[in-house]
């Protein structure tokens, strides 16, 4: 993973643990935390991002209406856009 990447996901788990009294459920944004530290840990490669990203965003759509301009889905947003396939 290189730094770009390592630097969007971090932001990423900050926005999300910073979503304390958003529309986020807890236990969504449990396992959002969880599954960016599971990137972060084991250094994933570009292609792991994105899937664990794009289930990420099945998830969140499944769970919860947030908005197209929650902070979250935002970062998530760009963090896919920066990888290409």
């Amino acid at each position: 993973m290189d730094s770009g990447a390592r630097i969007s996901l971090t932001k990423l788990k900050e926005l999300t643990l910073d979503s304390i009294d958003s529309e986020i459920r807890p236990w969504l944004r449990e396992l959002l935390v969880q599954n960016v530290s599971d990137l972060l840990e084991i250094d994933a490669s570009h292609s792991e991002v994105k899937q664990k990203l794009i289930g990420g965003f099945h998830a969140i759509h499944d769970a919860e209406s947030l908005s197209e301009d929650h902070p979250v889905i935002l970062q998530m947003q760009e963090i896919c856009n920066s990888i290409s396939d």
